[in-house]
């Protein structure tokens, strides 16, 4: 059994379909949607190896981690956490330098 989500492909701004399914054994693979109008099913040879990038691992970011300064070690952290940090340096960036 399958479960499959449509969406779109991230690679370029062309704006390709992709069908992006898994198996029972929790493997992905990638197709083309025939039914958008943009690439009706077709994809390039980035599209066509999306699967190994939606499959490797590896090197995966799977939960933000936050240091609090240089010389310390990098720390899990919660999503509220980061983006709550993110904002934060991000105001003081604006009031220091300006909106552009």
């Amino acid at each position: 059994m399958f479960a499959s989500n449509t969406t779109t492909c991230c690679y370029c701004g062309v704006g390709c379909g992709i069908v992006v399914s898994k198996d029972n054994q929790e493997r992905i693979t990638v197709d083309g949607d025939k039914n958008h109008p943009v690439n009706k099913g077709m994809l390039c040879s980035k599209g066509m190896n999306l699967h190994y990038t939606a499959n490797d691992k590896g090197d995966r970011l799977l939960h933000p981690a936050m240091r609090y300064n240089k010389n310390m070690p990098l720390q899990k952290v919660s999503w509220d956490k980061a983006l709550e940090r993110t904002a934060m340096v991000f105001k003081a960036l604006i009031a220091k330098h300006g909106p552009d």
